[in-house]
């Protein structure tokens, strides 16, 4: 495989989320000038949170809209890096360079920014005008690749069926 071409996500499930207990899922990518994968999360804007205890930040989620917005994943980085490899899962494609440098675009940070507010965000499956980290991701490789029949999810806010689709 070019290295060059190599785009991906990685999964972690909400079992093995040690610190929200959401799991947590986003893209990646290797990016030849840096010798290392780049990634990418789709989070909540934290100023639109309410100010609650962690464990009820995920049921808030589950049915509230804040804005969206996509970041330099330094928690995916840490995950991949540093935790037990059994706790995550990862998953690579050969992209052309043409659906790379789409990722690239749709992910593009301008500089001295880590972030870009971008949508809405909410684990509610009945607004479908919100993402979460596992929607975004999909329908972000889904566009670059310009195949809606490349990841095929019934369930794309919900990261066990996430996992189905994509690893089996």
């Amino acid at each position: 495989m070019d290295e060059s071409s190599i785009v991906g996500v990685g999964l972690q499930q909400s079992r093995d989320d040690h610190r929200l207990n959401m799991g947590h899922m986003w893209l990646r990518w290797y990016d030849e000038d840096e010798g290392r994968f780049q990634y990418r999360g789709y989070y909540p804007v934290m100023e639109d949170l309410p100010d609650t205890h962690p464990s009820e930040l995920r049921e808030h989620l589950c049915f509230e809209v804040v804005r969206g917005c996509y970041k330099d994943d330094i928690e995916a980085r840490i995950i991949e890096e540093e935790i037990d490899k059994n706790s995550y899962l990862v998953k690579c494609w050969d992209f052309s360079v043409e659906q790379h440098d789409k990722v690239l675009q749709y992910c593009r940070l301008p500089e001295g920014r880590s972030y870009v507010i971008s949508g809405h965000y909410s684990c509610n499956e009945k607004i479908t005008y919100a993402d979460n980290c596992s929607s975004w991701t999909i329908k972000t490789l889904v566009k670059a690749k310009d195949d809606d029949g490349f990841i095929t999810c019934d369930r794309p806010k919900r990261l066990k069926h996430v996992e189905r689709a994509i690893w089996g």
